[in-house]
């Protein structure tokens, strides 16, 4: 922020490698559409058979689009298989300018980093966080196998 002035900026983390040009451009154009959106994400469905693994981040998302909560653990819990929907939370964010200058001074929960999630900061401190669906990206990074899963698809794509 000291060397590029800007009203949003985007953090694409290095544990998503597999993040397509349109992702970003859906993220960036949903914060300028709406500058009511102070922090902003992306998900994309995931199936009930990988609702269980804690590497693959779960968000609920309320019916105007804002994250109500993130978790490592399948959420929602679903009592029956039926109608089962979940959205895995894909490692890229934008945030407002002033979202940013005050982040460093929130406080550190252990909600956020007992499951080492820091967005969860965010929420408790109140700030909305809007999240866009997009297309399956792809594998995340954060175990071995997600090494290999990710260079695996990077091959089928000839990247």
């Amino acid at each position: 922020m000291q060397r590029l002035d800007a009203d949003v900026y985007i953090n694409l983390q290095c544990d998503e490698p597999l993040v397509r040009s349109e992702e970003i451009s859906t993220l960036a154009q949903g914060m300028l559409a709406d500058s009511s959106v102070q922090i902003g994400t992306l998900c994309h469905r995931l199936p009930a058979s990988e609702a269980d693994n804690p590497h693959l981040v779960k968000v609920v998302v309320s019916s105007a689009g804002d994250a109500l909560y993130f978790n490592r653990s399948p959420i929602p819990y679903n009592r029956t298989e039926e109608n089962s929907c979940y959205y895995k939370y894909v490692g890229i964010y934008a945030y407002r300018r002033e979202v940013l200058e005050g982040y460093s001074g929130l406080p550190q929960l252990m909600m956020a980093w007992g499951v080492k999630l820091e967005q969860l900061c965010l929420l408790s401190a109140g700030f909305r966080i809007r999240v866009f669906e997009v297309d399956p990206v792809g594998s995340g990074v954060d175990t071995r196998q997600g090494v290999a899963t990710m260079w695996g698809m990077m091959k089928d794509r000839q990247m």
